[in-house]
């Protein structure tokens, strides 16, 4: 397990069962190919479970998401390691094109030499 450890609903744990509602507001834990993480707004428009309007460009996976009216609904979340997550085995997006001038998306960035 590395030193980085993140708190959700991870896709390949509860959130294989358990999704956000389509209309609620949550929090979307990405992942790419180069296991940096990124935090979005889903902000619950019925386009979708996984749907999102402020996707970095690249290719994106869902992680694992958190509700924030009711953080813990589903009990205590999942503890998620990006660098031990099968990549291909997590949930696709279908994101709406990227607005640089939003700014609501957070990006982690960690590299092998960071420990």
């Amino acid at each position: 397990m590395s030193a980085r450890v993140i708190e959700c609903y991870a896709i390949e744990g509860k959130a294989y069962i358990f999704s956000p509602l389509l209309g609620e507001t949550s929090e979307l834990l990405l992942m790419n190919r180069e296991r940096e993480t990124c935090w979005v707004h889903n902000r619950g428009d019925y386009s979708g479970e996984y749907a999102c309007d402020e996707v970095p460009p690249g290719e994106w996976r869902v992680l694992g998401w958190r509700p924030l009216a009711l953080p813990t609904r589903h009990g205590e979340h999942d503890r998620v390691d990006p660098e031990l997550a099968d990549y291909d085995k997590l949930q696709a997006l279908n994101p709406r094109r990227y607005d640089p001038g939003r700014g609501a998306c957070w990006v982690e960035t960690r590299s092998i030499a960071d420990g």
